[in-house]
């Protein structure tokens, strides 16, 4: 079940990282204006999730294993963003706009081959 949850849910965020990618460089450019202490708020929100989904989906098999990764990626960069928000800052506002919204897109499209692989397991292609 918790499979088909993420699936849903990073679907919908891969698509709107794609298609919405306005918005999050806005996100982005209000986190770069309210320095460290929204960095580290969102650090610690991206680094929950991960937490949830390393301790509820622990899978090292198969193709859910993706799933697995994805969460201690997202850990990690949570753990990055709350212990240096410096250095966080630092990269975001040394990347043009252009250059960070390419990047989200990139990211999207990285966060749909994700679900895609979580459609196909629950689907048993």
């Amino acid at each position: 079940m918790f499979v088909v949850i993420a699936a849903v849910v990073l679907s919908a965020a891969g698509l709107s990282q794609v298609y919405r990618s306005a918005f999050w460089s806005a996100y982005y450019e209000a986190l770069l204006g309210h320095g460290p202490t929204a960095i580290r708020g969102h650090g610690a929100i991206i680094g929950l999730v991960g937490c949830v989904v390393v301790l509820v989906h622990n899978v090292w098999d198969g193709p859910a294993l993706v799933l697995t990764l994805f969460g201690w990626l997202l850990l990690a960069e949570g753990g990055f963003c709350v212990l240096a928000p410096q250095v966080s800052l630092r990269s975001m506002g040394a990347a043009s706009p252009e250059v960070r919204r390419k990047a989200i897109i990139a990211t999207g499209a990285g966060v749909l081959v994700v679900a895609g692989v979580l459609w196909a397991s629950i689907l048993g292609l």
